[in-house]
Order: C-alpha cells, then structure tokens, then sequence
C-alpha cells in the first residue's frame, strides 16, 4: 500500500503498471499482498528513488 494525500498524477502510469489501483476510500494505491506484490511494491520504490534525485 503506498498512502498518498491525493491522487498523483505523475506517479499514476508507474503504479497502475505493476498492478497497483486507487482505492479513495484509503487514499493509497493498493494490491494484495503476494510474493510478486512484494517485488512489484520494491521496484516502484526504486524507480520513485531514481525520480527524486533527478529533480
């Protein structure tokens, strides 16, 4: 679950794509805990990393 105060426009074609959707009633991306959530949920991290010390 990746909590967000809005949806994110930006970060949306990087979630949706490894298998996260938005839930308003949590204002999080969610999907269900699974080993490939796990790794999907790490390589989201990473690639948000990368993003935020590019700017």
């Amino acid at each position: 679950m990746f909590l967000c105060d809005g949806k994110p426009a930006k970060e949306t074609r990087l979630l949706k794509r490894h298998g996260f959707h938005w839930s308003p009633t949590r204002s999080a991306w969610v999907r269900q805990l699974t080993g490939n959530a796990q790794w999907a949920a790490r390589d989201v991290i990473h690639a948000l990393d990368e993003t935020q010390t590019q700017e």
